[in-house]
């Protein structure tokens, strides 16, 4: 895979799928391929166009393209075997103004036990090599999003928001993390 980039990889139920792009600039093209066994993969002939973020939902898989910053808006992509994609939604994605305007995109998708969460990064808001946390989004389905309670504080970029890890057991999901040199934990009940 020659001139090739992995933005992700998920496992599931059913196998595995990565999501990537290939070329430079304008010609840059998003791929996905798929694998029942890790061996032998499989190119999507309709991937998620522009898939950033890719996990597993069930036996299904769901993919999140970085959005556009003209329309403030992060496409979501559903697919039940990795290969067949349909746009099922969006998340909006929120442009914070201040001294500094940020600007919010997903950089991790994470699935636990049925959850899906997003977690935000904010972009162009202070120094290059200090990594801005936004919002966290939890969803069931991939089409309907919730603001987790703990990111709902502080938008300043000087105030870095929890980014999580997800576990999960029989019956609740932990979401773990760090926020200001503190760990965090928020706990959630599984439906």
């Amino acid at each position: 895979m020659a001139g090739e980039v992995l933005t992700d990889i998920g496992a599931g139920l059913e196998g595995f799928i990565a999501a990537g792009y290939s070329g430079q600039g304008d010609t840059a093209e998003s791929f996905v391929i798929a694998s029942s066994d890790g061996r032998d993969w499989i190119r999507s002939h309709s991937p998620p166009v522009d898939a950033l973020r890719v996990a597993p939902l069930g036996a299904d898989w769901i993919a999140i393209s970085p959005g556009s910053l003209s329309d403030a808006m992060s496409p979501v992509w559903f697919s039940t075997n990795g290969l067949e994609w349909s746009k099922v939604g969006t998340l909006a994605l929120e442009t914070i103004r201040g001294d500094i305007t940020c600007l919010e995109y997903p950089a991790r998708l994470d699935s636990a036990a049925g959850w899906l969460v997003v977690s935000m990064v904010l972009s162009g808001c202070g120094e290059a090599a200090f990594v801005n946390y936004g919002r966290a989004l939890i969803s069931l389905d991939g089409v309907s999003w919730d603001v987790l309670p703990y990111s709902e504080g502080s938008t300043s970029h000087q105030d870095p928001r929890l980014r999580p890890d997800l576990v999960a057991s029989d019956s609740a999901l932990i979401l773990v993390g760090q926020s200001n040199g503190r760990a965090s934990f928020w706990l959630g009940e599984l439906p």
